[in-house]
């Protein structure tokens, strides 16, 4: 098969060139990519009927000539009809990361863009993955000059929050004496004490007599005629009379219920045909040498109060029990 070199152009005159010069081979028509030669050194050639194909430059035949100079380029052809418009990129939105936007968008249309941090990502409907295009955003400008102050705008509402306080101003000048006499203040703490004046104050005036005091011989009578009578704090320094021709007692309460002061003296007579008991509440002592019980009429008996919840009882001389005392221990008692 002969081969010759290509290199050959047939140039047709401008004015032959028609606008509909540009005819598109059908695919079956088309030359195949030939690539790039597999041995170093090699020419592109074609045969008569018009196949190219590398040949290594060895296999040329001694006929060939060397390449000639490249020809001047030709004149520049019409322009072509435009092209149908391209797909521009709609950002639809942003997210933190690009993981973020796989997993709200594992698909896309063609143009789709979202925003992660500063960088772009489109959807490659090829590869069917988003590709970061890199940041969209050019690097801060340098600050502008400040502009003119606006007017003063209107006013607003008062506010409810109390600003923070400025700092102290300066000592203004001394006003003039005020003639308002001011508040109290608190009283100062108590100061040590001084020595012992030497100095005798005068006498003050004497004060108003006293209430009448009761002498040891003057009693209240509380009269009673039930079974059961308990004394009250009203009974102290009282004589109670019990008249019942019952046996009938009378009771001492505990402390808790009825504070009779220690030192407190009440006098109990049987007045009536019925025994008298000195009764004694739950926790109340009474202490006596002969009993509790005022076994005879008209037998007059005395309750000291000793402590919190502890009495003595003391009979009158007249009673036959063997604890009762002489006449003139007992005045002294009463």
């Amino acid at each position: 098969m002969s081969k010759i070199l290509s290199g050959k152009v047939k140039k047709t005159p401008l004015s032959d060139v028609s606008g509909d010069r540009y005819n598109f081979l059908e695919l079956s028509e088309a030359e195949p990519d030939l690539g790039v030669p597999s041995e170093p050194d090699s020419i592109l050639l074609s045969d008569t009927s018009g196949t190219r194909s590398w040949v290594p430059i060895t296999e040329v035949g001694a006929s060939a000539g060397p390449v000639g100079p490249t020809g001047p380029a030709g004149a520049t052809g019409a322009f072509g009809p435009p092209g149908p418009p391209g797909t521009g990129i709609r950002i639809l939105s942003s997210y933190e990361t690009e993981q973020e936007l796989i997993d709200n968008h594992p698909t896309a249309d063609f143009g789709d863009g979202y925003m992660v941090g500063p960088d772009l990502y489109v959807w490659d409907s090829v590869n069917s993955s988003w590709v970061s295009v890199g940041p969209i955003q050019g690097p801060t400008g340098p600050t502008g000059p400040i502009g003119p102050t606006g007017p003063i705008g209107p006013k607003g509402d008062d506010s409810f929050v109390t600003g923070p306080t400025g700092p102290t101003g300066a000592t203004g000048p001394t006003g003039a004496d005020s003639t308002v006499t001011g508040p109290t203040g608190p009283t100062g703490p108590t100061g040590a004490t001084g020595a012992d004046s030497t100095v005798t104050g005068p006498t003050g005036p004497t004060g108003p007599t006293g209430p009448e005091g009761g002498g040891s011989n003057y009693f209240d009578i509380q009269e009673d005629a039930t079974t059961s009578y308990t004394l009250t704090l009203n009974d102290a320094g009282k004589l109670i009379r019990m008249t019942s021709s019952s046996n009938n007692s009378v009771v001492i309460p505990q402390n808790s219920s009825v504070a009779f002061g220690v030192g407190t003296k009440i006098f109990v007579l049987q007045a009536g045909s019925g025994s008298t008991r000195i009764a004694a509440d739950s926790g109340v002592t009474i202490n006596n040498s002969f009993g509790l019980d005022l076994t005879d009429q008209w037998t007059l008996g005395t309750l000291v109060k000793l402590d919190t919840n502890e009495w003595v009882l003391i009979v009158d001389a007249n009673s036959g029990g063997s604890g009762a005392v002489s006449a003139e221990w007992y005045r002294h008692w009463i």
